[in-house]
Order: C-alpha cells, then sequence, then structure tokens
C-alpha cells in the first residue's frame, strides 16, 4: 500500500505542475478541437448534440465525439468559476483515477492479490504517457473509464447475471462507444472473449435444458453488442448527417475517413509502422527493454500468469493492428492501450513472487524491479514531458494579436495550417480553415465564403506556402473586404491580413507597436495598409475608353485608387497634371532590372489659398516598390505643406535611380497629413517617365 501511496501523490503532484498555465501542453492540435468546441458551447450556451466546433466555416457543428466531456468541463467551469482549462484538467484527472478503480477489480478477475494489482497500478501512474496527458483538454481518459468499466460491469453481468449490472453495462457501453469507439472496441474484444467462455461453459450436456444457454446469450448480446454499438452507429449516422451540411466537412464523415482510421496492410507490414509505434512505447510508455524483459519474463518465468500475461499483450498489439493509422499517427493515442502493456510489465514483475518460497531472498525481486521500472518512467516523463507542462506562452504572439484587433464575433480564415484548432482556440474567434487540398478548389471556396455572408471576416491568415495564396487574397479583398496590405508576419510564414472595417484599429496599433514588442513577429509599417483603405476604388486603366488623364505618363499605369474619380488638370507649360486627391495610389508594372525614374509633382493653388479655412495641412508624396509578402520599400518620399511653408509651392521634380526586382510593382502614393485629415488635399502628378 505504501508503494501505490507514494506513487499516487508523486502523480499528483506531477498533473499539477503548470496546472494554470493556458498552454495545452501535448497534442495540441488535438487539444485545441477539443477545447475550443468546450470554450463555444459555454460561450453561446450551446448544449446541442449538434455543438460548435467552428473551425470549418458555416455551419459551425462538425460533431465527432458525443460531448459529455465538454459538457462535463463546462458545467463544471460554470458552476464553480474554474477558468475552463482547469475545468476540463480536473474531468481529466477525475476520470483517471476512476479507471484506477475499474483496473484494480479487473486485475481481482485475473487471479492477483491486492497487493499486486496495487504493484502493477502503481506503474501506470509512474508512466509518463498517463501524467502528461492525465492533465491534457481530452476525451481520453473519460473514454477509457467508461470503456474500463463497462468491461467490468459486463464480467459482474454475465457472472452473477444482475439486473442493475445489466442496466449498468449498457449506460457504461453507451457512453464509451458514443465518447471515442476506437477505444471502446479494445475492450469490447475481451468483453465478446468473457462473453464467449461463458457461453461455452453454459452449453447444455446431454439430456439438460438449454435455458441456461440461451440466459447466457442474452445477457451477452444485451450487455455487450446490440444497445452500445446500435448508439455507436446512431451516433455516427447523426454526425454524419450533421457536418453533410457544412461544405468543408466531406473529409471527415465516417466513409471518408475509414482509411485514415484503419490504415492499410502495407502499412502494417512496413518497417516504418513498427519502427514509429515502437518510437511510441518508448518516449510514452517505457524503455524499450522493460517491454523485451516483459516478454522474457512471459516465457520464462511467467508460471500461471502467463496466459494473463499473454491476453494483456496481445490485446495491446491488437489494438494497434485494428487501428493502424491512428496509432502510427498519433502518440496520444496509446492512453487507450497503453495501460495493457504496462499491467503486463507489472504481472510479470509480480510472477516473481512466486519462486519466494523457494528461495527467500527472492521476495526483494519483485519489489525491486517495481522500484527500478517506476524510477525510470519518471525520470523519462522529467526528461521529455515535464518541460512541455512549464511552457508558459498560450498561442504566441500572432494569436494574441488577433484576440486583440478584432472583435469576439468577428470570423478568421486561415490558408495552410490544415483544420488546426489551435489558432482559432487560442485567438477565441470562430474560424474557416481552408485545407491544402482544398485551396485550388474555386467552386468550394464560392460556396464556403458565400456561407460567411452576415458574419465579418476579421482577419486572413495564410502561408506563405500556400499554392493559391494570391487568388484567395484577390478573393478574399473583392468579397470579404480584407485589406490587401499585410499587418505583420508570424515565424516568417503566416501573413496577417484585416478587414478595411479595422483599418483604423489596426493600423493605430501598428503605428504605436512598431518599434518591436514581438520577438515573434514581423510588424509591417501602418502605410502598408494604405493600398486597399475603406472606401478606395480600384480602376484598371486599360478598361478606360479615356486615357488622356494619363498622357503625361511613360508608360501609362496599369491601377489608379482613389476616392474621388478619375480627372486632370493642365500645368503651365501643358503638360497634364493627374489630380491625385489623398489618398491614392498609381501603380506601374514594369520589367524588373535597372532603371531610370523622372518625375513632376505638387498641390494645387485651391488647397491652400483659399478665403476660408480650413486649407490643406500638407500631402505626403512616396514612390515604393511593392512585392507580394514583402513590407514596401521607400524609393522616394516629400512632404509638402504649401499653407505653412511657402517653399512647398509650386512644381517640385525628382530624379532617381533604382533596381525592381522579379514580381515587383511601382507605387506612386500620395497620402493625407500629419493629422490624417485628407480635406483639400488636392495633389497632383505632373510628367512621369519611367526608362
Amino acid at each position: 500500500m505504501g508503494w501505490f501511496t507514494t506513487l499516487f501523490l508523486i502523480h499528483l503532484y506531477c498533473v499539477t505542475v503548470g496546472w494554470k498555465l493556458e498552454r495545452l501542453a501535448g497534442q495540441e492540435f488535438r487539444q485545441a478541437q477539443t477545447a475550443i468546441s468546450a470554450q463555444f458551447i459555454q460561450r453561446d450556451h450551446d448544449f446541442s448534440m449538434a455543438y460548435p466546433t467552428p473551425v470549418l466555416g458555416k455551419p459551425w457543428s462538425i460533431p465527432m465525439e458525443f460531448p459529455l466531456y465538454q459538457w462535463t468541463a463546462v458545467g463544471l467551469s460554470d458552476t464553480t468559476g474554474v477558468p475552463l482549462v482547469q475545468a476540463g484538467r480536473a474531468v481529466t484527472l477525475g476520470c483517471f483515477y476512476l479507471m484506477l478503480a475499474a483496473l484494480y477489480l479487473l486485475l481481482g478477475r485475473l487471479g492477483l492479490p491486492p497487493a499486486r494489482r496495487l504493484l502493477a497500478l502503481g506503474l501506470v501512474l509512474a508512466c509518463p504517457l498517463y501524467i502528461l496527458y492525465t492533465r491534457a483538454f481530452l476525451i481520453e481518459s473519460m473514454a477509457l473509464m467508461f470503456a474500463l468499466w463497462f468491461l467490468a460491469a459486463f464480467i459482474e453481468t454475465m457472472t452473477t447475471r444482475h439486473t442493475g449490472w445489466l442496466v449498468a453495462t449498457n449506460l457504461l457501453g453507451i457512453a464509451a462507444a458514443t465518447i471515442k469507439v476506437t477505444t471502446f472496441m479494445v475492450y469490447l474484444l475481451p468483453a465478446a472473449l468473457w462473453g464467449g467462455m461463458c457461453l461455452w461453459q453454459s452449453r447444455p450436456r446431454l439430456g439438460q435444458s438449454w435455458r441456461p444457454f440461451w440466459s447466457t446469450a442474452g445477457h451477452g448480446i444485451l450487455g455487450c453488442a446490440l444497445t452500445p454499438l446500435l448508439a455507436g452507429a446512431c451516433w455516427v449516422k447523426f454526425s454524419d448527417q450533421v457536418k453533410a451540411l457544412n461544405p468543408s466537412a466531406d473529409f471527415l464523415n465516417s466513409r471518408s475517413a475509414d482509411q485514415f482510421i484503419f490504415g492499410t496492410w502495407t502499412q502494417r507490414l512496413s518497417a516504418d509502422f513498427w519502427h514509429t509505434v515502437t518510437s511510441h512505447w518508448r518516449d510514452a510508455l517505457q524503455p524499450s527493454f522493460f517491454t523485451a524483459g516483459t516478454i522474457v519474463a512471459w516465457l520464462v518465468f511467467g508460471g500461471r500468469w502467463r496466459g494473463a500475461i499473454a491476453g494483456l499483450l496481445g490485446l495491446f498489439f491488437a489494438s494497434q493492428l485494428l487501428f493502424s493509422n491512428l496509432y502510427y499517427l498519433h502518440q496520444y493515442y496509446f492512453y487507450a492501450n497503453g495501460v495493457l502493456l504496462i499491467l503486463a510489465t507489472g504481472v510479470a514483475i509480480g510472477a516473481f513472487f512466486e519462486y519466494a518460497p523457494r528461495f527467500w531472498w527472492m521476495n526483494w525481486i519483485p519489489w525491486l524491479l517495481a522500484v527500478v521500472v517506476g524510477f525510470i518512467q519518471l525520470r523519462d516523463y522529467q526528461r521529455d514531458f515535464l518541460p512541455l507542462q512549464q511552457l508558459t506562452v498560450a498561442g504566441g504572439e500572432h494569436t494574441q494579436l488577433v484576440r486583440l484587433l478584432t472583435d469576439p464575433e468577428d470570423v478568421i480564415i486561415v490558408v495552410g495550417d490544415d483544420w488546426s484548432s489551435i489558432i482559432p482556440y487560442y485567438a477565441g474567434r470562430r474560424a474557416l480553415m481552408i485545407t491544402t487540398a482544398r485551396e485550388g478548389d474555386e467552386a468550394y471556396l464560392t460556396k464556403a465564403f458565400a456561407a460567411l455572408k452576415g458574419q465579418r471576416v476579421g482577419a486572413l491568415i495564410i502561408s506563405r506556402r500556400s499554392l493559391a495564396y494570391h487568388s484567395i487574397l484577390d478573393r478574399a479583398e473583392r468579397t470579404l473586404g480584407i485589406l490587401r496590405g499585410p499587418a505583420f508576419t508570424y515565424s516568417d510564414d503566416f501573413v496577417f491580413y484585416f478587414n478595411e472595417e479595422l483599418y483604423d484599429h489596426v493600423a493605430t496599433y501598428l503605428r504605436d507597436n512598431a518599434a518591436g514588442a514581438y520577438h515573434q513577429l514581423k510588424l509591417f509599417p501602418p502605410e502598408s495598409l494604405t493600398a486597399s483603405r475603406l472606401g478606395l476604388k480600384e480602376v484598371a486603366v486599360a478598361n478606360l475608353a479615356d486615357k488622356s488623364p494619363f498622357a503625361a505618363m511613360t508608360p501609362v499605369p496599369v491601377f489608379n485608387r482613389n476616392l474621388w474619380g478619375i480627372t486632370f488638370s493642365t500645368l503651365v507649360d501643358g503638360v497634364n497634371r493627374f489630380n491625385a486627391h489623398a489618398p491614392s495610389e498609381l501603380v506601374f508594372r514594369i520589367p524588373p532590372g535597372q532603371h531610370r525614374l523622372h518625375a513632376q509633382y505638387g498641390m494645387m493653388e485651391g488647397a491652400y489659398h483659399r478665403k476660408e479655412p480650413p486649407n490643406s495641412d500638407g500631402v505626403s508624396f512616396a514612390v515604393l516598390v511593392r512585392r507580394p509578402l514583402h513590407a514596401d520599400r521607400q524609393l522616394f518620399e516629400s512632404f509638402l505643406d504649401p499653407q505653412n511653408v511657402p517653399a512647398d509651392r509650386g512644381v517640385h521634380a525628382f530624379n532617381l535611380n533604382f533596381v525592381l526586382p522579379e514580381g515587383a510593382e511601382l507605387i506612386f502614393q500620395a497620402g493625407a497629413g500629419h493629422k490624417d485629415d485628407n480635406a483639400f488635399d488636392w495633389a497632383y502628378w505632373g510628367r512621369i517617365d519611367i526608362k
């Protein structure tokens, strides 16, 4: 008992390290998916079975598991006032400890005396996997708890034929099958074997009644198969129907997910598969030489416990062969069956007690082995998993900025991050995650974007690696009001764009924080947003019937962006001046390479010779090199304030040499004055020659 109590206290201490931190340490992708469901269940008070998982656009529901875990976490948080993350961790931890009680009963069914049961359960408490993921925001511990209690209740049902145990078996089986059917299936197999054994034992001998046989069969079918499996099938059908309403969720329905869940025989027979899963055993459960030692002990020292060890090991291996791809991809999936390997080791260690009557010193061997195994497990946990629990940054600077710069009801679109819930969860925003497979699907994008009607898309987050980068950005600018100018990048990969309605808020924040409060972000200057500021209208010059406003320009620009329409007047020397009332842009596309530029610019007399105020507070002129995914590079800048500086009146000119990179545009920009007031900012461009 002292052994178990010591490891129980160590386990309780370890799982509470970093308990109050918001970072979802360990398999963050999957934790964030569960957590964002609970987050929006709590926010929207939506306790329906079609619960929200708002990561694939409208409609926001893509139910995977029956949401009992999420409901419990939200209920605990609402009732106690505990933050949601800590409430979820408490539910996980409580389910784990209740699961140990089921294991204690099941080990008793194998014939282990109490001391050996506690020896084996102590190793479960010391296992790295069952420390890290027993503080996770995951359904795994609840699914395992219900599955093991189902197995224990089923054995009692088949042994006692008591109606109460039959009812309990059905309820526990329904919970296990709907919360996580892959965990339920692991323990349905031994239940079926136990039922088959009971059926064989109740077979009628010659001349005996068939009634006990049919009673056994009835209890087995009703308790083991019919109700839980029927409930699981009904849940899958319901969830498929809900997912079918979402144009982004077709890959998550049960038919599409079959190969992802079960894998292929080619995978099962590959060396890569076994190398990967054995590395999961080594890293998360116990060192490889312990597993090898368990197998040797089974063969050499197992004695009457060979059957129990073989059953535990066989079930451990069988579950991985059944759901091969899931165990190949996800370390945390071993939460469902890793306990079987640990218990097999514990039973094998306990088998040495059988030799104690022969050699007195063998009494110490099992406990010495248990201490060594437990110590090495805890050492591996401290080395590999404990640092994860101590990470303080939750979500990163980029998600903090999205939360800060958008409204709670805004939607974000993320391209190039699969369908990970990490960014949406930490940002606290609903999302449309565009998977790599759908980036170039124009019909899908049209449908998915149209489904967002009535919701403001606050931000577009897009990976530089996306092959559809420009087309999606164009679509978002055209249909969703996304500013084309980038606000910042994260890890030199994801580029963040914001809605035009958020321009003032975003620009002000970037202006105040561009000095470097962030370490993982590259903030673009606020001017990079000006290109598609709210209200600017883009006109393709090639589509204009009258190109005379651009007669003084060689070559002619490809786009004009402004608020006021296209007009021109004439300079004293007869050269056309293009009216560029700030804010405005002229966009030139010329071949890359070395160029020479001559340009004229200025402000009309009426902007500063008005009889009645106000007059213009000045205009900033700039020539920029703009390249996708890069900050604008300034070639020329001038600020004219002719109202207060007489030298700023009249026509001004400049010459410069520059090199234009591949894929870049040359931008002639007129911007409002220092007070961001564009009243009477009657700017113009005169002759422009680019050679």
